[in-house]
C-alpha cells in the first residue's frame, strides 16, 4: 500500500501546555501504524512573556518526539488559537490535499487513526461528507456493527477533511448572520438540537 496515498498528514497545535501535550502524543503511540503517517507540530509563540518559559518548554519537548516523519513549525509570534490552526490546516492540507487535525489537549484512543484513514479513502469522493470526526456523543444506541453514523453538526475533537471541501471554509460570522437573518434560527440549530447560533454570535463578539 502506498503510504502516501492511504496515510493522511497529521496536524497538531500546540501551545503552552506541556503535560497534556505528552499524554497527547502518548495516545498516538498506541495506535500500531502511528509512524507511517508524516507529522506536523505547530508551536505559537507566547502572547505574554508570563507564557514563555511554558511555550519553551513544549518547543523543546517536541523536538524530542521520536517520529519518524515529523517537522516542527515553531512560530514567530504569537497567531492565537484559531488563526494558527486555520493558517496550519490551509497550508498542509494544500501539500496533501487531506489531514487529521489534533490539538494538545486532546487524548485519541488506539484505533483512532486507523478509524480517521479509512474513512477519509472510504469518502474521498463522497461529496456530501465534508468532514470526519473521532469524537462521538454518548448515544448507547448502536451495536458493535454500527458504530459510524452521518451527522450534520461539525466538531472538533480529533477531526479530519479534504482540501476539496476545506476551501469552502471561512471565518466570517456576519456574512453566516446575515444570510441566515431572513430564516429561522431553529433551522440553522437543526430545529433545537444544537444551539449553532449561539456559536455564531459569539464569534462575532
Amino acid at each position: 500500500m502506498n503510504n502516501n496515498n492511504y496515510y493522511a498528514p497529521i496536524i497538531i497545535f500546540s501551545y503552552k501546555r506541556l503535560e497534556p501535550l505528552k499524554k497527547l502524543i502518548k495516545s498516538i503511540k498506541s495506535n500500531k501504524d502511528y509512524q507511517l503517517h508524516k507529522f506536523y507540530i505547530f508551536s505559537d509563540n507566547f502572547e505574554k512573556k508570563s507564557d514563555k518559559s511554558q511555550v519553551n518548554k513544549v518547543r523543546s519537548f517536541c523536538k524530542k518526539v521520536n517520529f519518524k516523519n515529523k517537522k516542527i513549525i515553531f512560530r514567530k509570534k504569537n497567531f492565537g488559537l484559531a488563526k494558527n490552526i486555520i493558517s496550519g490546516v490551509s497550508k498542509i492540507i494544500k501539500i496533501h490535499g487531506r489531514a487529521i487535525v489534533l490539538e494538545d489537549d486532546l487524548i485519541v484512543g488506539k484505533n483512532f487513526l486507523e478509524f480517521m484513514s479509512n474513512s477519509l479513502n472510504k469518502y474521498k469522493y463522497k461529496k456530501r461528507v465534508w468532514h470526519i470526526t473521532g469524537w462521538s456523543h454518548n448515544l448507547n444506541i448502536f451495536s458493535k456493527n454500527e458504530q459510524i453514523y452521518f451527522n450534520r453538526h461539525m466538531t472538533c475533537w480529533g477531526w479530519a477533511t479534504w482540501s476539496d471541501r476545506w476551501k469552502y471554509f471561512e471565518k466570517n460570522p456576519n456574512k453566516i448572520i446575515n444570510s441566515w437573518k431572513k430564516k429561522k434560527i431553529d433551522e440553522f440549530d437543526q430545529y433545537g438540537v444544537y444551539n449553532n447560533w449561539s456559536q455564531i454570535i459569539r464569534n462575532k463578539k
